[in-house]
């Protein structure tokens, strides 16, 4: 992928995890509010700087998602990270995690993981789980 790897300094830190059917619709609708929210507040320069970073466990939800995103010309290159995994997700230090996943075990499964390995612990960083 053509996208950054790193995370810009400063921006709210949303990281997503599931990309199938229901969670890449729900990851292109925050980067298409992102954008729509940017073009209109262009002038009083109050554009969410939002930077997203994207996990899922199956490749080809990866794959679909950033074609999607890219052909679609939903978001800005700068404001998207691919993380290979959970651990490299959770040292993004996310503001907000959002999980779309088959089932209840699952997300604690991958709640647990990242919680596990952020910088801090989630206490300190008031990082927020939206399920």
């Amino acid at each position: 992928h053509r996208f950054k790897t790193s995370v810009r300094e400063g921006a709210t830190r949303v990281a997503f995890v599931g990309l199938g059917n229901m969670g890449c619709q729900m990851a292109l609708n925050l980067a298409k509010k992102r954008e729509a929210s940017g073009v209109e507040n262009e002038k009083s320069s109050s554009r969410p700087d939002i930077h997203l970073i994207v996990h899922d466990f199956h490749q080809s939800s990866m794959d679909k998602f950033f074609h999607h995103a890219d052909s679609g010309g939903l978001i800005d290159l700068d404001a998207l990270s691919p993380a290979s995994d959970l651990p490299s997700l959770a040292a993004s230090d996310p503001h907000f995690v959002v999980t779309s996943l088959p089932s209840c075990e699952a997300s604690e499964t991958v709640v647990g993981e990242i919680v596990k390995n952020l910088p801090k612990p989630s206490t300190e960083t008031g990082c927020i789980f939206i399920d």
